[in-house]
């Protein structure tokens, strides 16, 4: 009989199907794991939520992919080590790019792509020869057993043969910013390449008490666990703090062998570069001084230059890319503020032409008509939909849902706006491990709940979306069809073969990973499935890359801008007090109940916080005085409140239209005749839309929301009927009585 392989081991060990049956000495086998994994369980500081992003709970580590491998006894004397090699290495990175950049440059940039390979396996001989070790790594069959062998890929994902030898500015920009920027700059970052590796349980970390500070002068200095310092973010738990200074130490110690390996040989390149002044203080000191390499002209000049880069067709992880190249990353509400703008000026687009262009309406509507639910093959669910139901859920989707789209957008700006007049005021110029004023925290939760609710929103869409798509469905059947509170429908599906998904259809497979929860530990990454995605459809055939339809195609772009968005706020330090999700729509919905109860004690021990301030989202209730500037905050407790009442059917639009033909385009010769016809079918599209906002407006009166905050949504329902589409409609009359004459 064959031993009990480690795929069976973890599938028995978490209660799922094995490939054959268990004998009795797999059985002890298993036991045995077992009570090696209660030994060494460890008991974390804190399990709040911020805390076990970072520490595993004890059943999770009788998990044994998640299981903590051995404690360590002086996690002090280890991160010393830790620090002293990255400053070393730091260090000779700087003196070699002083004295011989401009030949470093020539012979890496020179060089064929296998020569480059050669260079890279030289300096690491394991280096890991693929792009996305995460996605790579865990298609195999012995994906835990093949994680721990490959430790580094799962620590610095970018570290890799491909990514590094087919793009030669990459290693150089990663030289250039690892030694210019301190190693503190970057601890946000490294963080966050952690978090899938974390997931996989792919680096097989060691427990350790107290925390190591990650900031300021006393970088890289152990102490005694201290709650509030760790959850303001620039202090680390000591297991997570050694994971991230053994990434860091691990990748000047790679930069270093890669930087020697290519000069062997090599003279000081240019008399203009000199030799750095050093002193064995420097060496000695805690501290991490920034770099100056402004004397190395055509180091420089390269750095500085603009990456010329083809845009692929789906270029929405190009961000996530390129960050490991570029300089630390941080807080940036001002890149925030662009991204919500340019997405509102989208949304507002789709609703003018929605309201304006009848081809467009029209043709949108055919589509919908040709695509909705019936188009999906053998399900006899189907036959509880009505025509009137259809109806319902298509004018929804093509009325209020992208008029709540684009209201959704603004708001999301003006929260961005409203954090940045906080970051204005005095107060809020804080330090790390100080507290942040009340105000600017609850600025700043209030957008990452709103952040949260739309990532939320475009991933139940793309689900839908990739449901009820004909391109996939050779490799998904649906199984149930019933109705939810929103778009009137939901679908159960199921794969034909799950475990072939990633080998015989990739954009499935990506699409598919998109739409679950990111916070599930089986969950890839947002960040990671872009990535492959984008990387993938840059080879693909154009019929392959097409089976993502323009609506499809649209539905991702904004959630990889949500997605972008919240990796920012993510960095900002110091961290905010945010619960997760489901506690903070349980507790509204306790608050809602009861909205002169304020007792915070049961809260705070229910959300294991106390040390910090609790944020708007579970304290507001319809009296709430803090957030009276915000529509979004004024309107949002009475939608959450009653769902319901924005259900397709309660607004009954499919009554709205009488006939899609009816808002046809005219065809033939512009004539008197002609504009007739055309005014006829604006004025149809006009009375279409009044009858949108009316039965919009009343769902809103119902659901309690205050008139004044129901105006400004019903005015960009209004662009039919606005001046501006008036004149352009007066344009092309003048235009068309010319061409008649």
């Amino acid at each position: 009989m064959a031993k009990l392989s480690v795929r069976d081991l973890l599938a028995a060990d978490a209660g799922r199907p094995t490939s054959r049956a268990l004998t009795p000495d797999d059985l002890k086998v298993l036991a045995r794991y077992k009570e090696m994994c209660r030994e060494l369980l460890f008991n974390p500081p804190c399990e709040c939520n911020i805390c076990l992003r970072q520490y595993r709970t004890k059943s999770e580590q009788e998990c044994i992919m998640w299981h903590y491998f051995e404690h360590i006894n002086d996690p002090a004397s280890l991160t010393q080590c830790y620090v002293n090699s990255i400053r070393e290495d730091r260090e000779f990175l700087y003196q070699k790019i002083l004295t011989s950049g401009s030949a470093l440059l020539k012979r890496w940039r020179r060089t064929s792509e296998a020569k480059r390979k050669e260079y890279l396996t030289t300096a690491q001989p394991d280096i890991y020869p693929f792009s996305q070790p995460f996605i790579e790594i865990a298609s195999r069959v012995k994906m835990l057993e093949e994680a721990r062998k490959h430790k580094a890929a799962f620590l610095l994902p970018y570290i890799n043969i491909e990514d590094l030898s087919k793009d030669s500015a990459n290693l150089i920009r990663l030289l250039h910013h690892r030694t210019t920027f301190p190693p503190q700059s970057w601890v946000h970052f490294d963080n966050a390449q952690l978090q899938q590796g974390w997931k996989q349980g792919g680096y097989g970390e060691k427990s350790a008490e107290g925390c190591i500070i990650m900031h300021g002068e006393q970088y890289g200095t152990w102490k005694k666990f201290d709650r509030l310092a760790v959850h303001h973010g620039d202090t680390y738990g000591a297991i997570r703090g050694l994971v991230i200074l053994e990434a860091q130490q691990i990748l000047m110690s790679f930069l270093r062998n890669i930087l020697t390996t290519i000069l062997k040989d090599a003279s000081a390149s240019n008399p203009q570069e000199r030799q750095a002044e050093t002193s064995s203080e420097n060496l000695a000191s805690v501290a991490f001084p920034h770099y100056d390499l402004t004397s190395c002209s055509k180091w420089m000049g390269f750095i500085e230059a603009k990456p010329h880069r083809n845009r692929p067709w789906l270029s929405v992880a190009s961000v996530y890319t390129q960050q490991p190249y570029s300089s630390p990353t941080c807080f940036d509400i001002y890149t925030m503020i662009e991204i919500a703008e340019t997405k509102a000026m989208e949304a507002m687009d789709e609703l003018w032409l929605l309201q304006t262009d009848l081809d467009y309406f029209h043709d949108l509507m055919k589509r919908h008509e040709r695509e909705w639910l019936d188009s999906v093959p053998g399900v006899e669910e189907l036959k509880k939909f009505s025509p009137k139901d259809k109806m319902d859920n298509i004018i929804y989707i093509m009325t209020v849902k992208v008029a709540i789209q684009a209201r959704d957008w603004q708001w999301l700006l003006e929260e961005c706006q409203a954090v940045k007049r906080h970051m204005g005021e005095p107060e809020a110029k804080t330090r790390a491990g100080e507290l942040l004023p009340l105000g600017y925290e609850r600025a700043l939760c209030g957008l990452q709940y709103l952040l949260q609710k739309a990532q939320s929103w475009y991933r139940a869409s793309l689900s839908k979306l990739f449901l009820k798509s004909q391109a996939f469905k050779s490799v998904m059947e649906v199984t149930a069809i019933g109705k939810d509170h929103r778009d009137s429908w939901a679908l159960g599906f199921s794969f034909k073969n799950y475990s072939q998904l990633y080998r015989k259809d990739r954009i499935g497979w990506c699409l598919y990973n998109l739409t679950k929860d990111p916070e599930d530990k089986y969950t890839f990454e947002s960040s990671v499935v872009m990535q492959h995605l984008e990387k993938f459809l840059e080879t693909c055939p154009g019929p392959e890359i097409r089976r993502i339809d323009q609506e499809m195609y649209k539905c991702i772009s904004d959630m990889a801008a949500v997605e972008r968005m919240l990796s920012i706020l993510e960095l900002h330090r110091p961290s905010f007090a945010f619960p997760n999700m489901a506690e903070a729509e349980t507790m509204l919905s306790v608050l809602e109940s009861h909205p002169s109860d304020f007792d915070m004690a049961p809260i705070e021990k229910m959300l294991k916080i106390p040390e910090v301030h609790l944020p708007d989202i579970i304290i507001f209730a319809r009296n709430n005085p803090f957030r009276q500037a915000s529509q979004a905050w004024a309107v949002h407790p009475s939608l959450f409140a009653k769902p319901s009442n924005l259900s397709c059917a309660n607004l009954d639009l499919g009554s709205a239209l009488e006939s899609s033909a009816s808002f046809c385009m005219p065809m033939g010769r512009r004539d008197e005749q002609w504009l007739t016809q055309r005014d006829r079918a604006q004025q149809n599209l006009s009375n279409f839309w009044k009858k949108a906002r009316d039965a919009y407006q009343k769902t809103l009166k119902a659901s309690e929301v205050p008139q004044v905050l129901i105006e400004p949504q019903l005015a960009m329902m209004k662009q039919a009927d606005s001046p501006e589409n008036k004149a352009q409609l007066d344009l092309e009359s003048n235009r068309s009585s010319v061409d008649s004459k």
